[in-house]
């Protein structure tokens, strides 16, 4: 049973440490809203292969932002893939 794990703003360190301690393989991690901001940050760029990162293409580029070049682990995708995302997994958990 995977989980999908729903982040939409900045969470504190200890934050994203607490959703990364719970996931498993198989999981996936979606960056929606504010939450793109951690695609370029060092926790997520040491994300086991296990784990899968996505980043939300339409507030990436509401906030002017691109797809950093050490995010190579983290794929965007479009809100139809959002629902993809959504539907290919058993339970999705929202953190904020």
């Amino acid at each position: 049973m995977s989980t999908l794990h729903i982040i939409n703003k900045q969470l504190p360190a200890q934050g994203l440490s607490a959703c990364l301690r719970v996931m498993r393989p198989g999981d996936a991690i979606l960056l929606i809203e504010d939450g793109v901001y951690l695609c370029a940050t060092e926790p997520i760029a040491a994300l086991p292969d296990t784990v899968h990162c996505h980043v939300l293409q339409e507030d990436l580029q509401a906030r002017g932002l691109a797809l950093p070049v050490a995010a190579d682990n983290c794929q965007m995708v479009n809100y139809t893939g959002f629902v993809t995302l959504v539907c290919s997994h058993s339970r999705s958990l929202g953190w904020c």
